[in-house]
C-alpha cells in the first residue's frame, strides 16, 4: 500500500530473539521509510509460575498504556458472530474490497492509510489461505475474509481510528490451533501489530507452521492450564480495555446486533444468501395447519436455542415444553415461544418436476431397478446419521442435534439452528469409537435452515430422492436422529401434509422426533433422503415439519 506520501507500507519480523513474555512486553518495534518491524510468537508449553509471568507481563503493558506509550489487548476466547445483521456488515465490506480492486477497505472509520493498510493485509491473509486450503471454494474464502473482519473489529474496537505506523500495539490470543485463527493472528501482524499466542494446552498442526510465518517459544510441555484472565483498570484507554475483556464498546444497533461503526454501512444481501457463520437460533417462522384444524391458534416456529449442560449434574436441559400453542426445532433447544400471526399461505404440493442435471439419485442408473426397503434395511442407514455435540466458545456442550451424511469427501448435512452457535462441533458416528471434532462450517443458509459441516472422514452417503414422482399424503416415511441424546433412534409414520413456512417448502409427517432430532434423515422406502427433520409441533401429537428434499439437493449440490 501507498503512505500519504507515496511510499508503500512494509512489515519486517523481527530477528530479535524472544526468550520470555517479559521480552515481548519491552520489545518496540521501529518504524522508517514505511517499514514497520513487528513480531509474531507462539509461547508454546507451560511451566511452574507461567500465571505469575503472564500477570507481570499484563502489569508492564497496562502501565505503558496508561502512560500512552502502547495499546495491549488480551482476551481469552474469539468471540462469534451473533446474527445475520452483524453478518451483512462485513460481507458488504468484503464485496465492496473485491469490486474495487482489492486495494483498500471501504470503512466508516480510520484514515486513509489504515484502509489500505487493511486491503493489503486482507490480501495476504487469502493468499495463505488458498495455499493452506486449495481446494476452497470462493464462497468459502469469502465467508473466512468475513471472519477475519469481524474478529478483528470486535478484538480491537477503536483501532482503526487511531492506527499510525508509528504506534506499538500488542494483542495476546490463547490457544490457536485452528488454521482460520492462526490466519487472523497473520492478519494482524500484518496491520503492524505484534501478536502473542499463548499456546498452553494446544499449538498449531505441522502444516501451518510449515508456512514459517511465527517464532516459536517453548516453555515446556503441553498439557491443560488455566489462562489467568486479564482484568484492565478503568482509563482513557477504555476501548481497549473492552476489547481485551470481551465486551462490547463503540458499537451501534443494526436490528439485533451490535456492528461496529466502522464498517457501517448500508449493506444489504439477499434474504436467502449463503454467507458466513453464523445465524442466531431465534429465527421465527410461521407455519399453518391445513383445513383449519388448528386455525384458531395458528403457531409459530421457533428455532430453539441450544440447551445448556449443568455443570453440577451433567445432564442436558428438559426436552419439549409444554406451552399452548408453541411450536418447537427439534434439536437439542431450550425456550420456545408461541403467537398468533395472520401472514403465511399454505404451500401447493411439491410439483416432482423432471430432474435437473446434477440431482443426486441412488439406483437411477440404466439397468438398475429401485425397489422398496424393509424397515429393518432403511434402519441399517442409521450409520449414515450422525449425532452432532455443539461446543460454545468456553468449549462447554451447549447442545446436541443430527446430521447426514450426504457427501464422501467428508460432508455432512443439518440445520442451521443446530450449527448456528456452536464454535467447534464434535461427530459421532455409529460403530465407530473416534470422536471426529470440527470448525468447519462449510456454508449455511438461515432462511432455508439449512447448513453443511465437513469432517476429515470418508463418509458413506445417503442419496438425496431426485422427484421422479410427487410425494402424497399417506406415504410411509421413517425417520432417523438422536433425540434427546440417545443416539440414531429410528421412527416410522406418514406424510400427512404439506406446509408453507416463510415461504420454504416443508414436508408434514407423523414419524415421531424429539429435541436433538434436528438435522436427522427422513426417508422414503427406498432409503432416499426426502427431507431433514426441523421442527415439532408440541401441542399436537406426532406433528413434524422437514425441509424438502428439492431445497436440500439445490443447497448441497457442488459438494457430493
Amino acid at each position: 500500500m501507498k503512505m500519504m506520501d507515496g511510499r508503500n507500507f512494509r512489515v519486517r519480523y523481527h530477528g530479535i530473539k524472544i526468550s520470555t513474555l517479559e521480552d515481548f512486553a519491552r520489545l518496540r518495534g521501529g518504524s522508517r521509510q514505511s517499514m514497520k518491524d513487528v513480531c509474531f510468537v507462539r509461547a508454546v508449553g507451560t511451566y511452574p509460575g507461567l500465571a505469575e509471568d503472564i500477570e507481570k507481563m499484563d502489569n508492564l503493558l497496562t502501565g505503558q498504556m496508561n502512560a500512552g506509550i502502547c495499546r495491549y489487548i488480551r482476551i481469552n476466547v474469539l468471540p462469534m458472530p451473533s446474527g445475520s445483521e452483524e453478518i451483512s456488515a462485513y460481507a458488504g465490506c468484503y464485496d465492496k474490497w473485491v469490486k474495487t480492486g482489492k486495494k483498500r477497505m471501504d470503512m466508516a472509520e480510520g484514515n486513509e492509510e489504515f484502509r489500505q493498510a487493511a486491503g493489503q493485509a486482507l490480501t495476504e491473509a487469502l493468499a495463505l489461505f488458498r495455499k493452506a486450503a486449495p481446494n476452497a471454494t470462493s464462497t468459502i474464502e469469502r465467508n473466512f475474509a468475513v471472519k477475519l473482519l469481524y474478529w478483528f473489529d470486535k478484538i480491537c474496537a477503536g483501532l482503526a481510528g487511531q492506527w499510525r505506523l508509528e504506534a506499538s500495539i500488542k494483542i495476546v490470543l490463547p490457544n490457536i490451533s485452528k488454521m482460520q485463527e492462526y490466519l487472523f493472528s497473520y492478519f494482524l501482524t500484518q496491520l503492524g501489530i505484534d501478536v502473542l499466542l499463548l499456546q498452553c494446552s494446544v499449538d498449531i498442526e505441522e502444516k501451518l507452521e510449515r508456512l514459517n510465518l511465527s517464532e516459536q517459544l517453548e516453555l515446556g510441555m503441553i498439557c491443560r492450564f488455566t489462562i489467568p484472565e486479564y482484568h484492565v483498570p478503568g482509563d482513557s484507554f477504555r476501548d481497549a480495555a473492552d476489547a481485551g475483556d470481551g465486551r462490547e464498546t463503540g458499537k451501534v444497533r443494526t436490528g439485533n446486533s451490535r456492528v461496529s461503526a466502522a464498517y457501517r454501512q448500508d449493506v444489504r444481501t439477499s434474504s436467502g444468501s449463503e454467507v458466513s457463520q453464523i445465524e442466531s437460533g431465534s429465527s421465527t417462522v410461521q407455519a399453518y395447519e391445513e383445513n383449519g384444524a388448528i386455525r384458531e391458534s395458528r403457531p409459530v416456529v421457533r428455532l430453539p436455542e441450544r440447551r445448556r449442560k449443568s455443570r453440577e449434574s451433567g445432564i442436558l436441559g428438559s426436552g419439549r415444553l409444554q406451552e399452548p400453542g408453541a411450536q418447537t426445532g427439534a434439536s437439542g433447544g431450550g425456550k420456545q415461544e408461541g403467537a398468533a400471526d395472520s401472514r403465511g399461505m399454505e404451500a401447493p404440493p411439491f410439483s416432482g418436476n423432471s430432474r435437473p442435471v446434477g440431482s443426486i439419485v441412488r439406483d437411477s442408473r440404466p439397468g438398475v431397478l429401485r425397489r422398496e426397503l424393509e424397515f429393518e434395511e432403511l434402519a441399517l442407514l442409521a450409520s449414515s446419521v450422525v449425532m452432532i455435540v455443539i461446543h460454545d466458545q468456553r468449549g462447554e456442550i451447549a447442545g446436541t442435534g443430527s446430521g447426514i451424511m450426504v457427501g464422501k469427501d467428508g460432508y455432512i448435512l443439518t440445520n442451521n439452528h443446530v450449527a448456528s452457535g456452536g464454535v467447534f462441533y464434535d461427530i459421532r458416528i455409529e460403530e465407530d469409537d473416534q470422536v471426529y471434532t470440527t470448525d468447519e462450517l462449510i456454508k449455511y443458509n438461515p432462511v432455508l435452515d439449512l447448513a453443511l459441516l465437513r469432517i476429515q472422514r470418508r463418509l458413506k452417503p445417503i442419496p438425496v430422492y431426485g422427484g421422479e414422482k410427487h410425494l402424497v399424503r399417506g406415504q410411509k416415511v421413517v425417520a432417523i436422529g438422536s433425540p434427546l441424546g440417545l443416539f440414531n433412534s429410528v421412527s416410522d409414520g406418514i406424510i400427512s401434509g404439506f406446509r408453507s413456512v416463510d415461504g420454504v417448502d416443508m414436508i408434514q409427517f407423523t414419524a415421531p422426533i424429539s429435541h436433538g432430532s434436528s438435522g436427522g434423515a427422513v426417508l422414503n422406502m427406498y432409503g432416499e433422503i426426502i427431507g431433514i427433520s426441523t421442527a415439532g409441533i408440541d401441542r399436537g401429537q406426532n406433528i413434524n415439519l422437514a425441509v424438502g428434499y428439492e431445497n436440500i439437493r439445490q443447497f448441497i449440490r457442488g459438494f457430493v
